[in-house]
Order: C-alpha cells, then structure tokens, then sequence
C-alpha cells in the first residue's frame, strides 16, 4: 500500500524521535537553564531597583514587580462585601493587568540593557526596523501606519471597516473607522453658521515618496489607498470642499524628511500659498489690507521621530542629523506669529501643522502651516492644532470649548481642517457636537492659583516608544478643591500636567486616584498657548468637558 510522503515524513519523525537518548545530567541542564532564563529578569530588575537611600535621605520604593500586589483588594475590600463569591468582583480587570505588563516591560532593565544595541546591530548591518519604524534605501524610513495606509485595502471597505470594530482591547471604545459621518457632521455644523469648510488631508510620505521603500516605484508616482478616490468625490457629492495637496506635493522635490513622518519647510510653503489662493479664489474669502507678515530664515538640525522610534543607543554617528532651513513668519513689527482667536480663518490641525511650530517637535518654531498660511493671506490665522489623534483631537478641542461658552469661531468665515491621510485608514474618527455657545458660568480668571485636591479620575499617557511623539499631556479630573491665600477656585476642575517627556514617563502618570495633591494651577486660557499643540490624552467622561481647566504643577 502507497503512503503520502506526509505519512512517511510523520513516520520518520515518530521513529527518530523515538529513539532519542536524554541523560539524566542534559535533561536537569535543560531544565535548569530554562528556569534560569525565566528568572533572570526577575533578579535583574530586583538589582537594578535594589532599595537604597535617596539623595535626599529617603528610602526609595520596592522593585516595580511588587506593584502586582497593589492590584489585589485590600482585607478591608474584602470584608466589606460579605461573602468570598462577592469578593471575586474585586479581582483585577484585564485592563490594570493589562497596564501592569506594560509598565513592568517598560521600566525593564534588561530590555533597557539588550534592546537598543540589538536594534543597532539589526539597523546598521541587516536594515532591519521595528514594529513602529520601517528602514528604506539612501537613509530613508518610514512609520508603519503611513505604509498600511498606502499598502492596506480601501479604508472604506465593509470588511476593512468591519476588522477595526472588533480590533483593540475589550476596554476601549470602539473606533469609528469610516471618516464621512464626521466629516459630515462639522460640515453642517458650520454651514449653519455661514462658515465655509475646507478639508485638506495631507499625503503621506510613502504615497509620494516610496521609492525608498521599493526601488522600482516611479519617483512621480502616486500610491494612495483604493478608497481615496471615492473619498475625495463623495466629499464634492456632498458639497464639502476638499483641497488635495497631492499634485503640489508630487512635484516639490525633497517634499519629505529623511528620519521623519513629516514634510519638509518647502514643502509646507508650497501648500499653504495653494491654499491660499483656494481659500480666495474657490472659497470666496475676500482681500484685505497687506498686514505686513514677513519671513526670516534659519538653519535647523534634527534627527527624525522615525529614527527616534528605532530606540537605539545614544551613541554618535549611528544616524545623521538633517539639516533644514526654516522660513518663521513675524508681523510687521517683528513680533513672533502667533495665533489670533478673533481672525476670520481657524485652522485645525495635527502634527503635520505643528512640525515647524512646536519647539519640542525639534524642527524649529514660528514656521508651520499656520503661520505659512497666514503669511501667504496677508492676515491672521487662529489655530487649534494638537500632535496624536488627527482623526478627532481638534475637533474635540473645539467642540469642548464651544460647551464651555469659549465661542472659537465667533467671525469666523472658514474653517481648515487639516489631518494626515494615515487617519483616514487607522484614525478614531469620533463625531462631535459644535454646539451654539451655551451662557454658564464664566471660566477661570487669569493668574496662578496655589491649591490643595483630590484626583477623582485621569488619564493615562501612551507607553514610551510606540508613538512618533516624545512628549504627551494627561488629564486630572480633580474634586475638593481648596485654594490658599484666600483665591477663589472652583469646587472640581479638569488639570492638564505632563505625563510623559523625552519618551519617559513622568511622575504624575503613576499618580494613583484618591490621591490628594497640591499644585500650582494655571488657568488654560494663559496656558493653552504653550501646551496646547501637544499630544493629549483626555478623559473619558465627556461630563467633565464642562469644568473649568487648568495647566497643573504638583508641588511637594
């Protein structure tokens, strides 16, 4: 009888296997190395975290890896509910053992130790990226999301749309993927005030410039998703303008950068002067005065966020800074641009508008899209641009100020609304109410507020290395507020403070609820200017989008 060669392979295997010889002495070797293995972190992370004696006198905290037992319930917890069946409710959820992994693989000190210098020895000699950050030809790299983007099925594909519904961790909200309803919604929102809208998604770097990533891509052409197309005109179907910088983009050499998700300083003037005229001659926005915006020039040198998220060694010489040169934009008495709440344009926006603005992005300040675009207009421009969330973070900013009675778009005439292509494929696009300003209680008033609170609920900042933006804002929903010096302050509030800088995190993102702080507390209208373009995670409860907000420092 004639076997499959399957069979006879399986057979073979059985038999040699079979026959296999494991001495006592190689089987405890084996074993003691596999448990040695597994305890190695272990023992690392107790070493590196060995309790001590602070520069200040104090005794520092016990390893991390002990922080598993604060996710148990407390005897009292368990008391209190009765009967061991009721205590089961108070077993950790998936999600805080979920962030308790995530911070344990974060704070390791062997994967601190081995990481980088394997991901060295990977990148200079095999080409090889990461999960985040895709190497190219002649120094090129990418981020992964702006290739799934260029390389995945149509965004608005029923299947496509069906996967990211039953994606993400059971804890999370479900994105919305499809971006019409959104797009939709701030459409009518502001054609009901007599605002005009203007949708300009921005390609990213491997629509335009992939032939890093394949070298037989044409450097003129174009890859975009299946579904752009149809996006683009069943906006026009819908009366929504779009203006699509691809052709401009496609024909501006150099119009990415190197190490970096971002366009070049070129390529952002060439868009915004398009811009310009489209707001002017398709839009309708009529000339006014010559405010007397004018350019410098300055050289920057960076290294991009892509390379940044290769997380390699801090050594010399691995990856070259890119030079660029900036053109920041001042007014006619060479002040520093800055956004005006009462201009006739508001521009909304995400990293793409805040490379060339927000110092910390490293490319420089005062050259932006916002700033471009006001100088290509010849008159002020307001801005509500924040890095992370393109698919909704402006939108949402500007609706919870809208319900805070903060009417950003008094006078407004039009509206631009900017976000990467990216978001159109893996962005959250939430849809929110612009509401008519509602007549409440006035905000905040100006200065510093010294207070004592407790922290009711907060935010969590993302883990270090997994997104292009080193630095992130959390949010405190804090309660019992009682200010010194006699200063009136608000029973609760929302407080933004740093949850994470120079991709660790900080202090603050470890703080626990219950916690009772004192902080030195901004009101957000003299605040937003400095912190509002960076990346932020909000809270949940959009309840709390009515309390007054504050820029926060804990004090000792």
């Amino acid at each position: 009888m004639t076997r499959s060669l399957a069979r006879m392979r399986r057979d073979t295997a059985a038999r040699d296997i079979g026959r296999t010889t494991v001495t006592p002495w190689v089987s405890a070797s084996l074993i003691g190395a596999f448990c040695a293995t597994l305890l190695a972190a272990g023992v690392v992370q107790h070493v590196a975290e060995m309790p001590s004696a602070s520069p200040d006198g104090e005794p520092r905290s016990w390893p991390q890896p002990y922080d598993v037992f604060r996710l148990l319930p407390s005897r009292a917890e368990i008391a209190a509910v009765g009967s061991p069946r009721d205590a089961l409710r108070l077993a950790p959820s998936v999600r805080e053992i979920t962030g308790f992994e995530d911070a344990l693989e974060d704070a390791s000190a062997l994967d601190g130790a081995i990481l980088p210098r394997a991901q060295q020895v990977l990148s200079r000699y095999l080409g090889v990226g990461n999960e985040q950050a895709y190497l190219g030809r002649d120094g090129e790299m990418y981020y992964r999301p702006d290739v799934d983007y260029a390389t995945g099925p149509g965004f608005l594909d029923a299947a496509h749309l069906a996967r990211r519904v039953k994606g993400g961790p059971s804890w999370e909200d479900v994105p919305h993927g499809d971006p019409l309803p959104a797009i939709r919604s701030l459409h009518a929102a502001l054609q009901a005030r007599g605002i005009s809208l203007v949708v300009v998604p921005v390609p990213v770097k491997p629509v335009l410039q992939a032939q890093g990533l394949a070298p037989f891509a044409h450097p003129r052409g174009v890859a975009h998703n299946p579904s752009y197309a149809s996006f683009i005109d069943t906006l026009a179907s819908d009366g929504v303008r779009a203006f699509d910088a691809t052709a401009i983009l496609a024909v501006t050499e150099e119009a990415y950068l190197r190490t970096d998700t971002h366009w070049t300083p070129r390529a952002v003037e060439r868009v915004a002067a398009a811009l310009a005229a489209y707001t002017r001659d398709e839009v309708g926005l009529t000339t006014r005065a010559h405010a007397g915006y004018a350019r410098g020039a300055e050289e920057i040198e960076n290294i991009g966020d892509v390379a940044t998220m290769l997380k390699l060694p801090p050594r010399p010489g691995i990856i070259a800074p890119e030079p660029v040169e900036i053109r920041p934009v001042a007014t006619s008495t060479g002040e520093a641009w800055a956004p005006e709440p009462t201009a006739r344009v508001l521009l909304l926006g995400d990293s793409f508008a805040n490379i060339y603005s927000l110092g910390a992005m490293g490319w420089g300040e005062g050259a932006g899209l916002a700033e471009q675009l006001s100088h290509a207009l010849q008159e002020p421009v307001d801005r509500i641009a924040l890095n992370a969330g393109g698919a909704y973070a402006a939108r949402q900013e500007l609706s919870r100020q809208l319900m805070r009675g903060d009417d950003r778009l008094a006078g407004k005439e039009v509206v631009v609304y900017q976000f990467a292509v990216r978001e159109l494929y893996s962005g959250d696009w939430r849809v929110y109410d612009m509401p008519a300003p509602a007549a409440g209680t006035p905000g905040p008033g100006r200065g510093q507020v010294m207070a004592h609170a407790r922290v009711v609920a907060l935010s969590m900042p993302p883990q270090p290395g997994t997104v292009p933006y080193p630095d992130c804002v959390i949010a405190f929903h804090v309660s019992d507020i009682t200010s010194e010096g006699g200063v009136t302050a608000p029973d609760e509030a929302v407080v933004f403070v740093w949850g994470m800088r120079d991709n660790e995190w900080t202090p603050e993102a470890s703080t626990a609820v219950g916690a009772q702080l004192r902080m030195r507390l901004t009101p957000w209208a003299d605040a937003e200017a400095q912190y509002g373009s960076y990346s932020r995670r909000e809270l949940d409860d959009e309840d709390a989008w009515l309390l007054d907000v504050y820029w926060g420092e804990i004090l000792p």
